[in-house]
């Protein structure tokens, strides 16, 4: 232990000695002060400038699909806070995906799910991202058990073999299911969410159905690459913007539903161009219904 005393003589003894003008830097004759910066990393202090709420942040996620939309929705959330995500995806990221997806070229021919884990962990120090490898039927039959773990079932893909799997499976304990898919080009999103102990797929068919329609009679001259209404297909008609524009859209509605628990619902979202202008994202159909 050292006097405080004997310290301010020891440094005034320096000073007369011409060592130092910069008293605080000496505490003795041989011991040097190397003041360092500090950041506080807390999670309330790095989340300042934004983060989405905390019933949502607490939530435990499994995203099925890391796509473009996917891999967009899941930057958005862990960004935005989210602590547990899983994303679950079969695929490898091809040459085609990277002109709207986040992973990178050095990823082409490795499994997108663990890639983009891989990815999301090194954006967040308070998240935990798992990759889930192999499709839906596969880890509803070997991982239940982890699956059961999540609160939120996460959708992606609109496509009709995840969305059958995910009504034939009964969970433990109900579940908030959210399905996120884009129309043609990317020009609608269709935002679907309810909570229940199986994905109520007649319900959603029943109303994305007419929309299908409109769709298919609007682009009958177009060579659609790909079935149902994922974009999952690397020549699926859509612009990075396009994504990432409806994957905040998704977020926002994800937000929503959050501070209104109890609520089921079905939204389309469209683009709007006048004078071939962009001049926004319009809603354009909202349904609420009970399950």
């Amino acid at each position: 232990m050292f006097s405080i005393k004997e310290t301010l003589n020891r440094t005034k003894l320096k000073e007369k000695k011409g060592m130092t003008t910069k008293l605080s830097h000496y505490v003795n004759e041989r011991g040097k002060i190397n003041w360092m910066h500090s950041f506080n990393w807390s999670k309330e202090s790095v989340m300042s400038r934004g983060i989405l709420p905390k019933s949502l942040c607490n939530s435990k996620i499994i995203q099925i699909g890391a796509g473009s939309l996917g891999a967009s929705v899941g930057e958005l959330l862990i960004r935005g806070g989210i602590e547990k995500l899983g994303i679950m995806d079969f695929d490898l990221l091809e040459m085609g995906n990277i002109t709207r997806h986040t992973l990178l070229i050095d990823d082409i021919n490795k499994d997108k799910a663990q890639s983009l884990a891989d990815r999301l962990n090194r954006a967040s120090l308070h998240s935990k991202v798992t990759a889930l490898k192999g499709d839906i039927k596969y880890n509803l039959t070997n991982n239940s058990k982890d699956l059961e773990r999540y609160n939120v079932v996460l959708d992606c893909t609109g496509e009709d073999d995840v969305l059958n799997e995910l009504e034939d499976y009964t969970w433990s304990k109900p579940k908030r299911f959210v399905s996120i898919s884009l129309g043609f080009g990317g020009k609608r999103l269709f935002f679907f969410s309810t909570t229940a102990f199986s994905f109520p797929n007649q319900t959603f068919k029943k109303l994305v159905l007419p929309w299908l329609i409109k769709e298919q009679t609007y682009y009958q001259d177009y060579s659609l690459p790909r079935e149902g209404l994922g974009c999952w297909h690397p020549l699926f008609p859509a612009r990075v913007d396009d994504i990432w524009m409806m994957a905040a859209t998704a977020v926002k509605n994800l937000e929503s539903i959050f501070q209104e628990q109890d609520i089921s619902v079905f939204k389309v979202y469209e683009q709007k161009i006048v004078d071939g202008v962009f001049s926004g994202l319009e809603l354009i159909e909202e349904v609420k219904f009970n399950e």
